[in-house]
């Protein structure tokens, strides 16, 4: 078997951290997450996704610290080896997603959100 390719720790966003890799075993595997805490630190499975699940969103982390994974498949002809190394920080703050229906409109305070339709904006903590 070969093993999954971890892209990157890939979109960072409010206190949380997505990764997304390719499943070399067409569907068949589950996939084991493990990462560590900064560059030095020792890895630990921290997730097991379903069968062909290629995506994993680490909500347990916190913003300035930098977050290193590596993903493991396993499959009925066993285990692969590791992915590449991922590392990123989370980024500080929190995403706003509105969506309006009919004739509504959105305002927001502090500034950023003005929309009929579906608006998404990045607000800085407080």
């Amino acid at each position: 078997m070969i093993g999954p390719f971890l892209f990157a720790a890939g979109t960072a966003s409010a206190a949380q951290l997505t990764l997304n890799w390719i499943d070399n075993a067409a569907g068949t595997a589950s996939f084991n997450i493990e990462r560590k805490i900064e560059t030095t630190g020792t890895y630990e499975q921290i997730a097991t996704t379903a069968t062909g699940i290629t995506t994993y969103t680490d909500s347990t982390v916190v913003a300035g610290t930098t977050y290193c994974y590596r993903v493991k498949a396993s499959n009925f002809f066993g285990d692969s080896g590791y992915s590449n190394e991922a590392c990123s920080p989370p980024s500080a703050g929190f995403d706003v997603s509105v969506v309006t229906t009919g004739s509504s409109s959105v305002v927001s305070s502090p500034a950023g959100i003005t929309c009929p339709g579906t608006c998404v904006q990045s607000f800085a903590p407080g």
